[in-house]
């Protein structure tokens, strides 16, 4: 197996329902209701359409209420936003093992680049892909439509857990009115041989049958979990939700009615966990050798060469980095950054009397301990980590501040 960097992937698929606007116009059923303890009143407008003599109403909600509402219903969960930054095309959300681009057009989907595995993408509902009044707050994307029933959001997520970190992206539609569809089909965009099934297909040991659904690589093994589905209502009452999967496309289905307490929110998610399992001190490790002095020597009377050097050190992580290079490098007891560096003094002189004519040389090189770190795949599913088999090793160059000189070399 080649190795080659990998990087935790979290997925996160919510689903926030907030119906019934006409009420929260109201300053008083805007102060009851959790989706307005941020939210600014003067945003709330409604639009009025006269359809058939049926009076609908459809509250508008700005790209701010739509963030606001967003990070008050994830409020006190584990995750931490990562930095977005604007781009001419996309957004981008980048961590020391991971590239998370968001599109600023909703008809491309959210691509994550990962070193576990090659490029993924999970493309918007299509009641969403014409919203293209897309901005980023408070590293929250939004793809928000005026005269839309449905919005979408997005953000770039990373927290440690149990000793286990992840990032990925939670993806949200905030549906505005009751004649919005109850249906939302994600299409998985899958490296070659990829597939998506639920767990009722696929006996793996992990998980019992709970409606769950799998991503697996081209040879069956499974990468993410995605989990069941739930959903409460504004009152903690359990909201009817499932999953079914139609090809390579998760399709999500949210049973409110008129008697619902909205807003309701729906919250379904994928992990992929990495945890530091063992290191290993393999020893010393030896950089190449560089020249350092060389000296013509015409082979007769008293003579030596001497060599004075100074020179940079530092730590370095290279192989499979699943895991921060900081808690990579922590775990063999090295508290600097990476970008730490020592410079290293040292001198040497060894005699050429007695030595044949000709050019020679002294040589020295970088010395480390070597360290292997290897680190274990887990699978997050209903609030446990799952041991799974898959591991991979990181290798740990710490510097010894030190160089290792070589004998006299004869060069011509």
């Amino acid at each position: 197996m080649s190795k080659r960097r990998f990087i935790v992937l979290m997925i996160s698929l919510s689903v926030v329902l907030t119906m019934n606007m006409t009420a929260f116009a109201t300053e008083s059923m805007a102060e009851e209701n959790l989706l307005h303890k941020n939210a600014k009143s003067s945003k709330n407008e409604i639009i009025e359409d006269h359809s058939n003599d049926a009076k609908k109403a459809v509250a508008h909600y700005s790209s701010d209420d739509i963030a606001t509402l967003i990070l008050t219903v994830t409020e006190g969960d584990s995750q931490e936003l990562i930095d977005v930054k604007q781009k001419k095309r996309e957004f981008k959300a980048d961590t020391e093992s991971s590239s998370i681009n968001l599109p600023k057009n909703p008809e491309v989907g959210v691509r994550m680049v990962t070193e576990s595995s090659k490029l993924i993408e999970i493309a918007f509902p299509e009641e969403v892909v014409k919203n293209t009044d897309c901005e980023c707050i408070n590293d929250t994307v939004v793809y928000n439509r005026e005269e839309s029933s449905v919005v979408a959001a997005v953000q770039a997520i990373s927290s440690p857990q149990d000793g286990l970190e992840y990032s990925g992206i939670r993806q949200f539609v905030v549906i505005k009115d009751n004649n919005a569809p109850k249906e939302y089909s994600f299409d998985f965009r899958l490296p070659e041989g990829g597939r998506l099934v639920m767990s009722e297909h696929f006996k793996d040991g992990y998980t019992e049958d709970r409606g769950c659904a799998y991503v697996l690589d081209g040879d069956g093994n499974i990468q993410y979990i995605i989990e069941s589905p739930w959903a409460t209502d504004s009152e903690g009452n359990n909201i009817q939700t499932r999953y079914r999967v139609d090809g390579k496309t998760l399709i999500q289905t949210v049973d409110f009615n008129e008697k619902s307490a909205f807003p309701i929110v729906a919250d379904p998610a994928c992990y992929e966990y990495w945890k530091i399992e063992d290191t290993q001190n393999a020893g010393t490790h030896y950089g190449e050798w560089v020249e350092a002095v060389r000296k013509q020597y015409k082979g007769k009377g008293a003579s030596s060469i001497t060599a004075n050097i100074s020179t940079t050190v530092q730590n370095s992580v290279s192989g499979s980095i699943q895991l921060s290079v900081k808690k990579i490098l922590e775990s063999v007891g090295i508290s600097a950054s990476i970008s730490k560096s020592w410079t290293v003094s040292s001198s040497d002189t060894e005699t050429l009397t007695g030595r044949k004519k000709g050019v020679y040389a002294l040589y020295y090189r970088k010395m480390y301990t070597k360290y292997y770190v290897i680190q274990r795949k887990y699978i997050r599913s209903d609030g446990q980590n799952i041991k799974g088999n898959t591991t991979k090793v990181a290798t740990v160059l710490k510097c010894k501040r030190a160089v290792n000189w070589s004998d006299l070399k004869k060069i011509g």
